[in-house]
């Protein structure tokens, strides 16, 4: 069992994650990652949470998500939000590929000058 909770305020995310994830490549759960990744950018900022599966392939899912959007420097909320979204699908459908399917969530709670947004990337 996994939890992570999201409040979205005008001001303020409060993102709370514990650390139990799906280690696929061992089979086991791992309590070695924390499920959060933080988005800084030049017009907006934010963070994603994540439930499901916690390491594939030897590799951390947070690191996955970090490598998604590397070199997206100066796009928008939604632009990331897309691109976690596709490449997220795409990871997953190689996962269900070679595994059972599993279940998974993506969350992403950020702001801009307009405020505060949050998507669910499912």
């Amino acid at each position: 069992m996994t939890l992570n909770l999201t409040l979205l305020t005008k001001t303020t995310i409060y993102q709370s994650a514990d650390y139990r994830l799906t280690g696929l490549d061992t089979r086991q759960w791992t309590d070695e990652s924390t499920k959060l990744v933080t988005f800084q950018y030049p017009n907006w900022h934010g963070l994603l949470t994540y439930t499901g599966i916690g390491r594939w392939q030897r590799k951390q899912t947070s690191q996955f998500a970090i490598d998604w959007v590397a070199g997206t420097q100066g796009q928008d909320i939604q632009q990331i939000g897309d691109r976690l979204r596709e490449r997220g699908d795409a990871w997953l459908a190689e996962i269900e590929r070679q595994e059972k399917r599993y279940r998974h969530s993506f969350i992403l709670a950020a702001f801009d000058e307009r405020g505060s947004h949050r998507a669910a990337l499912e």
